[in-house]
């Protein structure tokens, strides 16, 4: 069955958190449109984010050594204005809020059990992330739409 504009639109918004949460970037329109179809294939989300966490771009973006499988309570990163390093909760805090992580929600998300990939898929795609992210989205979605993408 063919995806609809609709679908294409809210596949596409999830890849873009995806990328903005875990590259802090907005997605190329050849990478949009590979992850977007890789999605409506039948790709899901917790394997996209398998892959964006094992990535290259991931790991020294965030000057991490971690891959996907690393408990999210053991990836630390060290920014580039250094003041002491920092674990992937917060990065992710600040990238799909907007915000410092609060005590009580690093904890919970340390204690979770969830993998660095799993850590992705559930900030990129929490109702706070798509609120704070609602503006980034819908800027590279009007792009997409004027390439011809979202037709």
């Amino acid at each position: 069955m063919p995806t609809t504009a609709a679908q294409a639109q809210t596949d596409l918004a999830a890849i873009t958190r995806e990328y903005l949460v875990a590259f802090n970037r907005l997605p190329d329109q050849t990478g949009a449109i590979y992850w977007t179809h890789a999605l409506e294939n039948g790709t899901p989300l917790s394997q996209i984010s398998i892959d964006f966490t094992n990535s290259t771009e991931f790991s020294t973006s965030h000057y991490l050594q971690a891959n996907a499988n690393t408990p999210a309570s053991a990836v630390w990163f060290f920014p580039a204005n250094y003041t002491g390093p920092a674990n992937v909760i917060e990065e992710f805090y600040l990238s799909a809020f907007g915000r410092e992580a609060d005590q009580a929600g690093e904890s919970y998300w340390q204690n979770s059990g969830l993998d660095t990939a799993q850590l992705l898929t559930a900030f990129s795609q929490a109702p706070e992330a798509i609120a704070h992210l609602q503006g980034s989205v819908t800027g590279f979605e009007n792009q997409m739409a004027a390439a011809g993408f979202l037709v």
